[in-house]
């Protein structure tokens, strides 16, 4: 259990399981250190088929990516080189019971987050600041790929370019599922998009509950579609995405003025085969 009592610069830190970071208050954290280009905080053993890290708590604290002096992305040296690649400041690859409560994560390269092959992870009261937006810069927020179950998330507050939240189960390989979602309380300050659900393959998005989202946001609210039209074999995907039962209730968003013109502004688009939807208490302004 490590306690910070202040602001540290770092250029990226590997946890291992039962590991506990704790800032004091939203003043302590860890800063990156120009052209780290690597997660300022990461599971020590990514990997996306196993899960080998358990029991991770980030409690508080301003972690700062410092956008500005940070590439957008590394190329990694081979396919199992899952530090590198795109640079963002936290990874977590095959992680069990992983926590983040009242951290602010400000100034992002790409991603805010990116977390994959997960059971049980739970993210309270996050803070997105990013006053570095730059389109087109994939400064997402909270990103997540299968395989993957039991994830909520409460209060999660800010900006981001490109999706605040993506639950994208099969994106990296085209079969993994994510199941079981709560996401309650979403606060959009000027947001590229709000969320998207993405299913490009045979992967399952199932049994999630999307609630009390309210806030700004520039272009496109919710998005649930395949995106990707084509295999990465380049066969045509003729699944259409695969939905089961998705419920949104009590959405309250204000269209500012969006930053892309590739299509209309929305506050829904739906696409794909989708089981059940339920949407209620719908309204924008």
């Amino acid at each position: 259990h490590l306690y910070m009592d202040g602001a540290a610069r770092v250029s990226g830190l590997r946890i291992h399981s039962n590991t506990t970071i704790e800032c004091l208050n939203p003043g302590c954290g860890f800063f990156q250190s120009d052209n780290s280009n690597v997660p300022i905080v990461c599971n020590s053993k990514l990997d996306h088929e196993t899960i080998h890290n358990r029991n991770i708590a980030l409690i508080g604290g301003t972690y700062n990516q410092n956008c500005a002096h940070q590439l957008h992305d590394i190329p990694a040296d081979n396919e199992n080189d899952l530090i590198k690649g795109w640079v963002m400041p936290f990874k977590f690859f095959g992680v069990e019971n992983l926590l983040l409560r009242d951290v602010t994560i400000r100034d992002q390269s790409t991603f805010a987050l990116l977390c994959s092959n997960f059971y049980h992870v739970t993210m309270e009261n996050i803070s997105i600041e990013l006053p570095g937006h730059e389109d087109a810069r994939n400064q997402d927020g909270l990103h997540f790929w299968g395989p993957g179950r039991f994830l909520t998330l409460k209060n999660i507050r800010g900006c981001a370019g490109d999706d605040f939240i993506a639950l994208a189960p099969d994106e990296r390989d085209e079969k993994s599922d994510i199941t079981d979602v709560l996401i309650d309380g979403v606060a959009l300050d000027y947001a590229d998009q709000a969320i998207r659900l993405l299913s490009r393959g045979c992967g399952k998005l199932d049994r999630v509950i999307i609630k009390n989202v309210f806030g700004t946001y520039r272009g496109f609210g919710f998005w649930i579609n395949p995106w990707f039209r084509r295999n990465s074999d380049g066969s045509y995907n003729r699944t259409g995405g695969n939905f089961g039962t998705i419920i949104f209730d009590t959405i309250n968003l204000k269209p500012m003025d969006a930053n892309y013109d590739y299509v209309p502004p929305f506050l829904f688009s739906l696409g794909g085969t989708i089981e059940h939807l339920t949407l209620r208490n719908i309204y924008m302004q």
